[in-house]
């Protein structure tokens, strides 16, 4: 290997920037990620979801219209009478039930038979053994 003049001020200074910008790893920083990088997630999740949320869960166990200033608490007098007296909600509770098993189901079969079109042929595919064929 060749010497250049002045490589050795080069090789110094990288040296020196490697050592001056290791992360010295302790016992707290190996274990856990610094505590500072996850405040921004922390007030963006609970000024946009769980506040959100626990306030409408609330606002279901009242019986508050929006407009009176105190909302009386009922407790679960409401999920009561939605599942007891109104037909339309059982019918939409239905149709969830129903639309969420039937996407599941379809898009787990969908994806196994694309998974094992692309494999090309069964023995590649992880959850077909040889012993199939």
């Amino acid at each position: 290997m060749v010497d250049l003049p002045g490589t050795e001020h080069v090789v110094h200074n990288a040296q020196r920037a490697v050592r001056v910008f290791t992360f010295k790893k302790t016992k707290s920083t190996a274990v856990l990620p610094p505590r500072w990088f996850l405040i921004a997630a922390l007030v963006l999740y609970i000024a946009f979801f769980a506040a959100p949320v626990l306030g409408s869960f609330y606002y279901s166990l009242t019986d508050w219209d929006g407009m009176n200033p105190a909302p009386n608490f009922i407790g679960l007098e409401n999920f009561v009478t939605i599942l007891t007296q109104d037909p339309d909600a059982m019918n939409a509770l239905w149709n969830t039930l129903r639309f969420a098993l039937v996407v599941t189901v379809a898009s787990n079969v969908l994806g196994l038979a694309v998974c094992r079109r692309e494999a090309g042929s069964p023995s590649r595919v992880w959850w077909y053994s040889r012993k199939h064929e």
